[in-house]
């Protein structure tokens, strides 16, 4: 049962990460993924499958399809910071950052009903993900 739900979720995190990948300003990719992201989530006090499942004690499949579905939203991050200039292992740190950012916030919000760490982490993202440029240059 983990498995289809991790498969539904993956399949709900393509939809929120595609502007990312497709709009070709990175900026406003970014804040269209920030907003559906803020919308899914309740703004934030609403559970993420990734801190709910119980990871530690989850069969090695469960395990590694939760990562598989953290690594689709860890990579599209990256994959967008490369696009717009950031060298490929600090574009993986600041999508690796910016994704504990978030869950940090998620699981936050769960524990004190309180979004800030949240929506701060969202709308941080453009400046975690693009490094000082916080805007997409046009070529």
């Amino acid at each position: 049962m983990a498995n289809a739900v991790l498969d539904r979720v993956g399949r709900l995190f393509d939809w929120l990460l595609e502007p990312m990948r497709t709009d070709p300003d990175a900026h406003a990719g970014i804040s269209e993924a920030a907003a559906r992201i803020s919308e899914f989530y309740g703004g934030g006090v609403l559970s993420c499958v990734l801190d709910t499942l119980p990871l530690s004690g989850a069969p090695d499949s469960v395990r590694a399809r939760a990562a598989g579905v953290a690594e689709v939203w860890i990579s599209a991050m990256a994959d967008l910071a490369r696009r717009e200039g950031r060298p490929a292992p600090e574009a993986r740190t600041a999508a690796e950052d910016a994704f504990a950012r978030i869950e940090g916030g998620l699981v936050y919000g769960r524990l004190y009903g309180e979004r800030g760490p949240f929506q701060r982490a969202l709308a941080e993202l453009p400046a975690m993900l693009l490094g000082n440029q916080t805007a997409h240059s046009p070529n």
